[in-house]
């Protein structure tokens, strides 16, 4: 089943974030839960979508986070519209980072540059 344009980009994220902590899940049932609930406002659509996988889902502005490598992985929005897990940061202040379409294929950017692209 072919997915709402909008929350492709989200459910790819939320999948690697559910497939991180081996929830049992049905992506088919999420698809199907996002082409019923289209017209729904955006928030409620997502946190219905995390709920699905097993995941919870809160919103919380760029500025709020404190990057923690306990934290991870985390959800974020960039502007621009690019939705991304953040999955690993390491000593130095250089964090990696899945963009959804991407295939799964890591970004490693520095904290500074996070910081600079994540929406506010």
């Amino acid at each position: 089943m072919k997915t709402h344009p909008q929350y492709e980009p989200w459910l790819q994220g939320m999948l690697i974030i559910a497939k991180y902590y081996r929830l049992d899940f049905s992506a088919e049932h999420v698809r199907v839960t996002i082409n019923h609930e289209s017209q729904s406002p955006r928030q409620l659509v997502l946190e219905k979508m995390a709920r699905q996988l097993g995941l919870g889902m809160r919103w919380v502005a760029a500025g709020a986070v404190a990057l923690d490598p306990w934290r991870l992985p985390l959800l974020a929005e960039f502007t621009g519209g690019q939705i991304a897990v953040i999955n690993r940061m390491d000593n130095e202040g250089n964090v990696s980072v899945q963009f959804s379409g991407d295939g799964g294929l890591e970004t490693t950017l520095t904290r500074d540059e996070l910081g600079s692209r994540l929406k506010g």
